[in-house]
């Protein structure tokens, strides 16, 4: 009887990882055939996978920002190194380019700006262009602007959930404190301090 609940149990097992790793196979194909396509954004062709690249740095930088800082400030910080560096490179270009334009649009003045309030942006520009680096992002700058602007609603939205929330928590206590829902004892006091507790735990 015991051999065969173990003869049972690896068929079962066997079903299950070749279940799982069919699976992975179809997500594996969905990515890889999505990141080696083309994304049509207002009748322009850009690069998937270039776009997601940098869209997921930012995402990162933005979570990883999250644990030491404000939302505002950590999405803030996490464009900045990409919209910073893209500015500065096509800057550079036009200065050697255009100079008349370059003084006229005072540029300079905007690169010092950047290398005082982001030392560690422009720091990261620098050793980019000593390293000849700074191409990729001039050739893959349309590709940039379209991962900025995909964070840009994604963000908004994120925050917006936040708001959301908040509000709710708000709501909350204030029925928590009204007459209908002040009874401690109560179900509905009971229901709606778990519902806010919840919440909280998203947040």
């Amino acid at each position: 009887m015991g051999q065969l609940c173990m003869v049972e149990f690896k068929r079962l097992l066997d079903k299950r990882f070749a279940i799982i790793i069919l699976i992975v196979s179809v997500v594996s194909i969905i990515v890889f055939y999505q990141f080696n396509n083309t994304t049509v954004i207002d009748n322009n062709t850009y690069s998937t996978k270039t776009i997601y690249m940098y869209y997921n740095q930012m995402l990162k930088d933005y979570y990883n920002n999250c644990a030491t800082m404000d939302k505002i400030t950590a999405s803030f910080k996490a464009k900045a190194k990409v919209y910073m560096i893209l500015n500065m490179a096509e800057w550079k270009v036009l200065k050697d380019t255009d100079k008349e334009v370059y003084d006229a649009g005072r540029y300079e003045e905007k690169i010092n700006r950047y290398r005082e309030t982001a030392p560690e942006i422009y720091d990261y520009f620098i050793e980019l262009n000593e390293e000849k680096l700074l191409d990729e992002y001039l050739d893959n700058s349309d590709e940039i602007k379209a991962a900025l602007k995909l964070y840009d609603q994604n963000i908004e939205y994120v925050n917006g959930y936040y708001e959301d929330l908040d509000k709710y928590i708000a709501q909350a206590d204030t029925m928590l404190r009204s007459g209908i829902y002040s009874d401690k004892s109560s179900f509905a006091h009971i229901n709606i301090l778990k519902s806010k507790y919840d919440i909280k735990k998203i947040i």
